[in-house]
């Protein structure tokens, strides 16, 4: 995913290196919006559009209500990041005796035994 944000040059939106500038600038003691700020939004959307493009109908559900492409990038990095690590060990684990099922049943049986493993490792 990284190579897509960097090649659209919206890296900078999820790794925090572009901050958001002030909403409102003051010029000649006159509030207005800030048109740099109006214009870091629009290039904002288009990173949140391509993270959420890429997230399945659950995991958007958890970054709902996230308003900036760094805010969902930490959100799903918190989410999945140590999980991820913690899923493969579990994997490495599990997959010896899960062969030596298959080895011994009919293939129904193994996919329904890693089944029940993955579901015993998601909690």
């Amino acid at each position: 995913m990284l190579p897509i944000f960097t090649y659209q040059k919206l890296l900078g939106r999820i790794d925090g290196t572009s901050s958001s500038p002030s909403p409102t600038i003051t010029v000649e003691g006159t509030t207005q919006p800030n048109p740099e700020a109006l214009a870091w939004t629009e290039v904002d959307q288009r990173a949140i559009i391509l993270l959420q493009s890429s997230l399945t109908e659950e995991v958007a559900a958890e970054v709902l209500g996230l308003t900036t492409a760094r805010q969902i990038w930490l959100s799903l990095e918190a989410a999945y990041s140590n999980a991820s690590v913690e899923r493969i060990h579990s994997l490495r684990d599990v997959t010896p005796p899960f062969l030596h099922i298959a080895a011994e049943a009919n293939l129904g049986t193994s996919l329904d035994v890693l089944d029940q493993t993955l579901d015993s490792i998601d909690g």
